[in-house]
């Protein structure tokens, strides 16, 4: 299920940093450290997320991509890619007209 994946926001989470003056590669690093030293402790889903929360780099990051509910992080993070074949539900009906007409 989406709740046991929180790992698929890690790019959200790099993405907020840089979008608050952290350079993408030190981001990045950051955020795959993180990641590595939960997984090593084989912590997955909300402890994870928890775990991520907690970690002075990432912190403020992680609780904005996060917030209180995974679910809509997730839908939140699908509707972010708006672009032309992008995953946004209005990207995907758009696709899906586009090859229906």
């Amino acid at each position: 299920s989406l709740e046991s994946q929180p790992l698929l926001l890690a790019t959200d989470i790099a993405e907020h940093m840089v979008k608050q003056g952290t350079p993408f590669r030190i981001a990045y690093k950051q955020v795959a450290s993180a990641i590595r030293s939960a997984l090593v402790r084989n912590l997955s889903g909300q402890d994870l997320i928890n775990e991520l929360k907690k970690i002075k780099e990432i912190e403020d990051s992680a609780s904005a991509v996060f917030g209180s509910d995974i679910l809509q992080a997730m839908r939140a993070s699908i509707d972010s890619r708006n672009t032309a074949g992008g995953t946004s539900t209005s990207s995907v009906l758009a696709q899906i007209n586009s090859l229906n007409s």
